[in-house]
């Protein structure tokens, strides 16, 4: 059997049996023609809406009844023509609906009121009492029609003749909303009721979709009528297209048997069918689309066009202001905001809680494919008259040779609309004519984003203007630029080569081998390529030598190279540190071995002098910071290195939580000498008068107590220089005793502050100089203010902050950071002097001020003799500064 597509894409459905839906437009009608008070209605929607479907099914409904004699007349086509010409082609029709006879054309031309005073109502006494009916199809095509046209005078003829007509109904069919409309037309349907054609009920369009399965030619999956209506919800135009297209393609792959044979069943659509039938809708809808289009006015179009670009299904005003913002599109607020309740009404666009989608995805899928927004951007010109005035003002001057002139007006043109295409391209062409390629090709580019087929000659040759002022790699990355555009452009790619010829020669000539094979091989240049190869060779085998020499210290023989090699490749920064480099390790090698024969010769002064300049430059430079120490001290670091591993031995760790812990290192008790002697450089009357003093063992904090042992636990870090290992610091002697109290809560052992004497002991750890190195301090041993000298080492960095604790060499009994960084809190109360003071390492309670408090060590922040082993200092006990920390102790038999 031998079937036909049912579906009608593209012309209006005229069978009755083919008409689906849209009862509640034919009541309403029938509901206006039945009133008595009214002769007129008025149907609008968009383009492709199914408004003509409708008026002729109306055509057909009404002529079954005895009521009615309807009359269709198609008004497309028609505005160009006189109004006596429409009006004698309206009484054509008439006269073949209702049997009246058809005047001469003359007597429509003679008078136009011939039409309406004497033919219809001539017409009307033919009908036996029913009503003419006039279904008037693209009626809005007459309106703002040219002078002389029939729209000039169609609409006050019209309002005339409907308040005198009598046995006359209108319907009138629009492709616009009726306040869209001018003001001479409007007033002619002013007080005339009106209803919307929008988008069929998705119940009509499943009737429209299963209309194969009435004859048994396809048979409909749910999944695909429910894909079909996501595609086109229910625009019916477009659901008639998909659904033939769907039919065609179904039928053309059954066999000849099944098309042949009632006994098999008809082909099943799926929802994949319909989905690759997409694309073969969308090719054969073009036109149909296209015309859909032409409808909106520009600023809907690019509306349409960046909502399309959007990935998102809903677009809300700001990111469409965004997408707008970023392809160089200007729309003014007004505009924005009006153009999507615009495409709403006309069932483009749907509402979501603020936002907007298509109303229609096929639709969305034509626009993102045949009207991407840089496109849509040139019919932007017609939003401001002003702007094309401008334009147009300056294309006049450009012709008349006046480019100063020109300029002007067309800067001012996109001023007032930056998308006015042809403005951009003309002042493009102006400012090259005044040579200002720059600017020019500034002003070509964004036009070429836009319309590259337009825009691309002006911009070559605005970019090889520009090339011509340029050198180097500026100009490189113009040529680049224009083959970017055009890789055949003869003119670049001649002017490319050359410069990348006169580039690799150069960059050979300055060492820059790399780059100049990479540039060789990219233009084929064998005779190049060996030439930099061999080159490359040679300056290798020359760096392999230098480095030869410098593992042997050779450092004579290593600069004579570099020198070499830079007077030959003077640009080449590389060779330059390596000479520097080589010169100062020279440096250095002289004066360690001018320090090491000082301490031969016991020369101390002069070796300890030398040895801080080396750590000062280069701190690891072989065994410097041992000698110094030796030099300062009169120990070798090894010794002090034995020491500290004994005293590990004897080390007690707290763990105070995950990778925390709190090292605890065993002090020995003895007895010291407390206080400083009266020949020590920066004493302080409050350091005498010294005493013996015995202390028992103890244990004391191997480092200053860190952030992260702090915020362990404390709970959090009060501190100004933050880092886990760092002290902590801007902590009271308050915070300080609380500290003690919640880690002895939490261990059950008692950690406290240290008493001054004990403090003090622990420093010295048996020594009797200044620092527990020596009788000197330099940056490299402590942190501290350097920039003053204590005695006559080298002043040094001053760091304006807390280090790390641990980053120095620790004393003899393994204790680190005793000199600066942090002051560390001790027990006591404030004594002005040792008078009176016990013999004891207890705390020395009595006679003390208990408004302050003892600090020890000195800080970051304090001048060397601040930092000393007798220093002593105080504040009150609930002051906190970033220099302000602790280091707690233990009894020694805990």
């Amino acid at each position: 059997m031998n079937f036909s597509n049912p579906y009608i894409a593209g012309n209006p459905v005229h069978g009755q049996e083919k008409f689906i839906g849209r009862t509640d437009i034919l009541r309403e009608v029938l509901r206006v023609l039945q009133h008595p008070e009214t002769n007129a209605i008025v149907l609008f929607g968009q383009r492709r809406i199914g408004k003509t479907s409708v008026l002729l099914h109306l055509q057909k409904q009404l002529s079954a009844g005895n009521a009615y004699r309807p009359v269709y007349f198609d008004l497309q086509n028609r505005a160009s023509l006189p109004l006596e010409q429409v009006l004698y082609q309206m009484a054509q029709k008439i006269s073949a609906t209702t049997t009246a006879d058809l005047p001469e054309r003359e007597q429509f031309e003679r008078d136009v009121r011939f039409f309406a005073e004497i033919f219809l109502p001539t017409a009307c006494q033919k009908l036996n009492q029913q009503q003419l009916v006039l279904l008037l199809d693209e009626f809005d095509v007459l309106d703002q029609p040219q002078r002389e046209q029939a729209g000039k005078t169609f609409f006050p003829y019209l309002q005339k003749w409907m308040r005198t007509a009598k046995g006359i109904q209108f319907v009138f069919v629009l492709g616009r909303r009726p306040e869209e409309l001018s003001t001479d037309t409007l007033a002619t349907f002013k007080g005339i009721p009106s209803r919307k054609v929008s988008l069929m009920s998705q119940e009509d369009c499943d009737d429209i979709i299963r209309q194969s399965e009435h004859h048994g030619s396809l048979s409909w999956g749910i999944e695909a009528v429910e894909r079909v209506w996501y595609w086109t919800q229910g625009h019916p135009y477009l659901t008639q297209l998909l659904c033939s297209e769907i039919w065609e393609a179904a039928r053309s792959h059954a066999t000849e048997q099944q098309i042949s044979s009632p006994r098999n069943r008809a082909p099943i659509v799926y929802a994949d069918d319909v989905n690759a039938a997409i694309d073969k809708t969308l090719e054969q809808g073009a036109n149909a689309c296209q015309w859909m289009w032409n409808g909106l006015p520009p600023a809907e179009r690019v509306v349409m066009a960046a909502m399309a670009e959007s990935p998102n299904d809903l677009i809300g005003l700001d990111e469409l202001t965004t997408i707008l913002h970023h392809s160089k599109v200007r729309l003014i607020l007004r505009e924005l905001e009006l153009a999507p309740e615009t495409l709403i009404r006309w069932d483009l666009l749907r509402p979501v809680d603020g936002e907007f989608r298509f109303a229609v995805p096929l639709l969305r899928r034509w626009v993102a494919s045949e009207k991407p927004l840089r496109r849509v951007k040139a019919e932007l010109d017609s939003l401001e008259p002003l702007a094309e005035s401008l334009y147009r003002s300056g294309e006049g001057f450009y012709k008349m040779g006046n480019l100063t002139e020109a300029e002007r007006l067309l800067h001012n043109s996109l001023h007032v609309n930056p998308n006015h295409f042809r403005a951009r391209l003309l002042l493009g062409q102006v400012l090259l004519g005044q040579g200002k390629p720059a600017k020019a090709v500034d002003i070509l580019e964004p036009a070429y984003y836009f319309d590259p087929r337009s825009a691309q000659p002006g911009l070559i040759g605005a970019l090889l203007a520009l090339a011509e002022t340029q050198e180097g790699k500026a100009q490189l990355t113009t040529y680049n630029r224009i083959l970017e555009i055009d890789p055949d452009q003869m003119t670049a790619l001649k002017k490319k080569q050359s410069l990348l010829l006169d580039i690799a020669r150069t960059a050979t000539q300055k060492g820059n081998f790399d780059t100049a094979l990479k540039l060789y091989r990219q233009m084929g240049d064998d005779e190049g390529i060996v030439s930099v190869i061999s080159g490359k060779q040679k300056l290798a085998h020359h760096l392999l030598l230098a480095a030869e020499h410098e593992h042997k210290e050779d450092w004579a023989e290593a600069i004579g190279i570099y020198r070499r090699l830079l007077h030959e490749f003077p640009e080449r920064k590389d060779w330059q540190k390596k000479l520097r480099h080589a010169q100062n390790q020279r440096a250095l090698a002289e004066c360690y071995l001018q320090a090491g024969l000082a301490l031969q010769q016991g020369n101390n002064a002069a070796a300890r002098r030398l040895y801080a300049k080396i750590i000062g430059f280069q701190p690891e430079y072989k065994d410097a910071l041992r000698y110094l120490l030796l030099a300062v001290k009169g120990v070798d670091i090894e010794e002090i290195l034995r020491e500290n591993r004994l005293a590990r031995s004897r080390q007690h760790i707290e763990e105070l939580g995950v990778g925390v812990t709190l090292e605890m290192v065993y002090i020995p008790g003895g007895t010291f000498i407390m206080g400083a002697p009266d020949d020590e450089i920066g004493r302080f009357d409050r350091e005498t008068p010294q005493r013996r003093v015995s202390v028992a063992p103890f244990f004391f904090g191997k480092y200053p107590v860190t952030q992260a042992q702090w915020e362990a636990v404390m709970g959090e870090n009060p501190s100004r220089f933050r880092g886990e290992q760092r002290p902590v610091e801007m902590i009271s002697f308050e915070d300080a005793l609380q500290f003690c109290e919640k880690l002895s809560a939490r261990h059950s052992r008692q950690y406290r502050l240290p008493s001054e004497a004990e403090w003090e002991y622990a420093c010295r750890a048996g020594t009797s100089t200044p620092f527990h190195f020596g009788s000197a301090i330099t940056s490299e041993l402590a942190n501290y203010d350097a920039t003053h000298a204590y005695a006559t080492e080298p002043t040094g960095e001053y760091r304006g902050e807390t280090t790390p604790v641990g980053s120095f060499l620790p004393n003899g009994f393994g204790l680190y950071d005793m000199h600066g960084n942090v002051w560390e809190w001790c027990a006591d109360p404030w004594h002005g002097d040792y008078e009176h003071a016990p013999n004891s390492g207890a705390v020395w309670e009595e006679g003390g001020d208990e408004s302050l408090r003892v600090m020890r060590g000195g800080a970051w922040d304090i001048l060397p003799k601040g930092c000393r082993s007798a220093f002593r200092d105080f504040d009150s006990p609930d002051s906190r500064e970033a220099s302000y920390g602790l280091r707690v102790a233990l009894e020694g038999g805990q």
